[in-house]
């Protein structure tokens, strides 16, 4: 006789003691715990039938009152916890009503409740999606006055504007958090116009964010780190067996917490080797599925797994014995990193390391050449990009909250300027731009922004590049669209009004005795620090690419001399990245360094490359010095369009990079994201303009085309 077998159940819930006590060992539960169920049903029961209440009848206030009597008598299963598995068996079963939707009362919850609707059926959004939205708005609406009608018909710009700073600048927040909060405040005003609630399209007045994708510098874990995560597992317990399986998938394959949640037994083809991962926007992937990562899964499935009719292949430890949530995947990294001794870190940490390592086992992109022929390097590294740490650095305040309006429109652009600005854009060249518009406007007494008016200041003078109309009457444009959320009046000039027919000029491709030549000059300089300083820098930006401005940027801290690498911080679009360098590159920047520190033993700045006098070498300077040497170095133009410039270098490191790979036969345009990578682009696209067409690059190009074809031929 089973331990639940010895509960006796009188009362309406009798006839389904004996399913239920079945469901619960289905479950997983253990005997005790089933028999802890069980004798909380016959309690249950045999109170309903003292109050002369049938089955149909146990509503949430039902229970409610249950509980209260039961806590007289009682000391365990006293909340409403305890009693949720009856109640779901009793709900399957269709005996019991379900939970109520909590009434909605307020008018800022009614709002919300039809705010979430629209997404659910409009916008096709998630139930988390939803969600997270309706928090973002819930934050918006509390700032508002009584009543909620009224205050949102009179809402204005300046409301808005103030609300994305204080969220934005709230804890330093970081970006994707911010643009997060500011897609979510753009879709509640949207929603807002469309209901009626307010007259004026606001979305309009919610700024963007500075932030770039592919920014930050992810944090891998060592291997070390890694290799002691997996041996913290007790892989003679099943829940150890189920952890290391985990960790495996994590670590091996890179797959997302929510992916190994949704693993199913019926994911995994052993035959084929492959494993159905559903990744996001509802993708279905197939992945090999490699011996080291199967072994833990069948160890798990044959010795860990236990029975239940949940169809998900990990399952939680503890009754009820249902599908491990992505949330309960992360809590297993975490244990496994406390059995580590290790601090914790997210699952996603782990497809970093996976990303990381695949990098390492590939050979560089680029590296350290002195001249065409191709080299080999020991160690890529990390190939990363970054972004800032969080939204807004530093920046004025904007209009009080509550503004509706500005008295002029110089008021008006000083407060766009330290809006934006406020989000982490420096705007440099842009606030003089539009200071200048501004003056414009003015001088000729225009009381708003005409889309007239502003083609009229784009297109002076008569004389200038037409990039250069098109630069400035997108400032105007940027402008205008804040302040027709001020002002309706306001007019914004279409985007293509006035196209771009950009025409850059064509790379000067330096041949390595062309850069040697350069080097030798810069030692010829009079000064022996400047000397120096020059020789290591250019031969730095020839064999590494990087932009002028990343370089004198460089700190003494982002040079790695024990692991060869260079840091790159914040450079072009606030991003970052890790560059692995060559051994003679290594050596050629400790030689530097050292001879920095004898011939400037006090520097002012923290600076890597120093002037002669301690400072921070300056962009504008480096290039007037570097035509200097062109000039002693007799280097001519080739065509108007072709000077030899110093952002020429980086052209050249591109264009040598894709010889090397031709002359070694590899394959071109899988390593071209690579080299997309060390360069700092976001992707291949970016790369495109840095590959000029040498004439050498087109022999061999046409060659590899020519093997090519002679494959698929018949």
């Amino acid at each position: 006789m089973s331990r639940a077998s010895r509960v006796w159940v009188t009362g309406p819930l009798a006839p389904w003691a004996a399913g239920f006590a079945a469901w619960l060992v289905e479950l997983g539960y253990t005997p005790s715990s089933a028999e802890g169920q069980l004798r909380l049903l016959a309690h249950l029961s045999g109170w309903l039938a003292d109050q002369g209440l049938a089955v149909g009848e146990l509503t949430p206030e039902t229970v409610e009152r249950f509980l209260r009597a039961r806590c007289k008598g009682y000391v365990r299963l006293l909340s409403p916890r305890a009693l949720s598995p009856l109640l779901g068996y009793l709900r399957r079963l269709e005996l019991v009503p379900g939970p109520e939707p909590e009434m909605v009362a307020t008018p800022v919850e009614r709002l919300l409740a039809d705010y979430g609707d629209y997404l659910a059926r409009e916008r096709g959004l998630t139930a988390g999606s939803v969600r997270h939205h309706q928090r973002v708005a819930r934050r918006f609406l509390s700032g508002q006055p009584e009543p909620l009608k009224l205050a949102l018909k009179r809402l204005a710009a300046g409301e808005v504007t103030a609300f994305v700073l204080a969220e934005c600048r709230a804890d330093g927040r970081a970006v994707a958090s911010a643009k997060n909060r500011v897609s979510g405040l753009r879709s509640f005003l949207r929603f807002l116009h469309l209901a009626g609630w307010v007259s004026v399209p606001l979305a309009a007045a919610v700024p963007s964010v500075a932030g770039w994708r592919l920014s930050s510098l992810p944090r891998a874990l060592e291997r070390e780190q890694v290799a002691r995560l997996l041996a913290g597992c007790d892989r003679a317990t099943a829940v150890g067996r189920r952890d290391f399986a985990i960790l495996v998938l994590l670590s091996r394959l890179g797959l997302r917490a929510h992916e190994i949640a949704a693993l199913t037994l019926d994911d995994v083809d052993w035959r084929a080797g492959e494993l159905l991962i559903r990744g996001k926007g509802g993708r279905l992937e197939p992945l090999p599925l490699p011996h080291d990562v199967g072994e833990p899964l069948v160890d798990y499935l044959r010795h860990g797994r236990p029975r239940a009719a949940c169809r998900n292949l990990f399952l939680r430890a503890c009754a009820p014995r249902v599908a491990l949530s992505a949330s309960g995947v992360r809590a297993v990294v975490y244990h496994a990193c406390d059995q580590a001794g290790l601090p914790r870190v997210g699952a996603h940490r782990l497809r970093h390391t996976l990303a990381s390592e695949l990098l390492r086992s590939r050979r560089a992109a680029a590296g350290d050449r002195a001249g065409p022929a191709p080299r080999e390097y020991r160690d890529d590294r990390d190939l990363r990009e970054g972004r800032p740490g969080s939204a807004a650095a530093a920046g004025a305040a904007v209009a009080d909250r509550g503004r509706c309006g500005v008295s002029t429109i110089r008021d008006a652009a000083a407060d766009y300027l330290a809006l934006r600005r406020g989000l982490g854009y420096k705007l440099e060249t842009q606030g003089q731009v539009l200071a200048g518009f501004v003056g414009y406007l003015e001088q000729t007494g225009a009381a708003t922004v005409t889309i007239e008016a502003a083609v009229a200041w784009a297109t002076q003078p008569a004389d200038a590049d037409p990039v250069w109309w098109s630069n400035k009457l997108s400032v105007a444009r940027g402008f205008a669209r804040y302040l027709q959320t001020i002002d309706s009046s306001t007019e914004v000039p279409p985007a293509q009004l006035l196209p771009k027919r950009s025409r850059r000029a064509t790379p000067y491709l330096y041949a390595p005795a062309e850069v040697a030549a350069l080097i030798a000059a810069a030692g010829a300089l009079a000064l022996p620090l400047k000397a120096a300083t020059y020789q290591t820098l250019i031969g730095l930006l020839a064999v590494s690419g990087m932009r002028v401005g990343a370089a004198v940027r460089l700190d003494r801290d982002h040079v790695d001399f024990e692991q060869g690498l260079l840091r790159i911080i914040k450079s072009k679009f606030g991003k970052s990245r890790e560059l692995p360098l060559h051994p003679s590159t290594v050596q050629a920047l400790t030689a530097y360094a050292r001879q920095r520190d004898r011939l400037c033993p006090q520097p002012t700045a923290s600076s890597f490359f120093v002037s002669t006098a301690g400072n921070r070498l300056h962009p504008a300077s480096v290039r007037s010095t570097f035509a200097r040497l062109v000039e002693a170095v007799g280097l001519q133009p080739r065509s108007p369009r072709c000077r030899p410039r110093l952002h020429d270098l980086r052209h050249s490191f591109a264009v040598a990079t894709l010889l090397d790979w031709y002359r070694a036969g590899v394959d071109v345009q899988a390593r071209l994201p690579v080299l997309s990578t060390y360069l700092g682009h976001a992707g291949p696209t970016a790369t495109y303009w840095y590959l000029q067409a040498a004439p050498e690059l087109l022999t061999l190009a046409a060659r590899r085309l020519e093997q090519t074809a002679e494959v698929q031929l018949p």
